[in-house]
């Protein structure tokens, strides 16, 4: 982000380090991100004696709104994998629906190949295995003959897929 080259970009990432260092505690950066991402101490105090509270998370810097909306992802998201979890849903499953998308075998969904509907069918696979079942890249990669990186991917263009085209996992 530096720059494109790597000596001058390490220069200036220490440069900048060497600065934010130097500069010491800044109050604008001091806080939580309710109270960063609000506008200070003053602002919550405020909102609080108006009876007005204001949704927040450590983990996630930004407004009321943004913070709800992130975190509605996040339970969707946790409800349809304990929902596939009850299901009993696991890889083979989507091995299969995958198959069925793509009119292939299962068999070929979850073995390697250069053919560009396998690489499809494997790259929706990847996605689905690891954003709704919540595996791991790496124990996906195992199973399926693939490294990590490979299935991280995979798994970005299994999901530009999906939304091209308006897959379900299930029907």
């Amino acid at each position: 982000m530096f720059s494109d080259f790597e000596r001058d970009a390490r220069e200036k990432y220490e440069r900048f380090v060497a600065d934010g260092i130097a500069a010491g505690k800044q109050p604008d950066l001091i806080g939580g991100g309710l109270v960063r991402s609000a506008g200070g101490w003053h602002v919550v105090e405020d909102a609080r004696r108006c009876n007005t509270f204001l949704k927040s998370d450590e983990r996630i810097l930004g407004d009321s709104d943004f913070v709800e909306a992130v975190l509605k992802v996040a339970n969707e998201q946790m409800e349809r994998r304990a929902a596939y979890k009850d299901s009993h849903i696991e890889l083979e499953q989507i091995a299969y629906r995958v198959a069925e998308i793509f009119k292939v075998d299962a068999d070929r969904v979850m073995k390697a190949g250069k053919h560009p509907d396998i690489v499809q069918a494997r790259s929706v696979l990847c996605f689905w295995a690891t954003r709704e079942l919540g595996m791991t890249t790496t124990a996906l990669g195992k199973r399926i003959g693939m490294s990590q990186p490979a299935v991280s991917r995979a798994a970005e263009r299994g999901d530009e897929l999906v939304k091209e085209n308006g897959w379900q996992l299930t029907e």
